[in-house]
Order: structure tokens, then sequence, then C-alpha cells
């Protein structure tokens, strides 16, 4: 039987290391809501909030790891 603390495979870290895809996903989402949140506090258009998400989550993904894949405003907003 699998333990509960085993069943969040982005928090297992053997797991992670034998799915390296785990964490571009996993951080994807949460980068989309984080660059989402941002640009409200910003006080931009909802339109905008989620292209500059959907942007940052974009770029993202085309990283591997985690914290390293986390593009940064700057990047997102030029181009």
């Amino acid at each position: 039987m699998v333990s509960r603390a085993k069943m969040n495979l982005a928090d297992d870290p053997e797991t992670v290391a034998s799915y390296p895809d785990i964490n571009t996903t996993y951080y994807s989402h949460q980068n989309y809501i984080a660059l989402n949140i941002g640009s409200m506090i910003r006080e931009e258009s909802p339109e905008k909030a989620l292209s500059v998400a959907a942007k940052a989550s974009g770029i993202a993904v085309s990283r591997p790891g985690a914290a390293p894949s986390i593009p940064e405003l700057s990047e997102v907003l030029e181009g």
C-alpha cells in the first residue's frame, strides 16, 4: 500500500527524478496562477493578466527543473 505522503508525486524526490516532466508541468500551473495574480495586482485588464500568465507558463514548460524554469517578469513582458 502506498502511504499518503508518497501519493503527491511532486513531493517525492525519487519519483520526480524518475519523471523529470513532473516538475515542469507541476510548476507551470503554479507559475500561471502567480503571474495572473501579479497582473491583477498591477490592475491590468483580465485579458492582459491571462496573456501574461499563459506566456510565462509557456516559457516555464520549455525549461527543465522547478525554480530554474520560472521566467523573470521582464522576460515575459518583452516581445
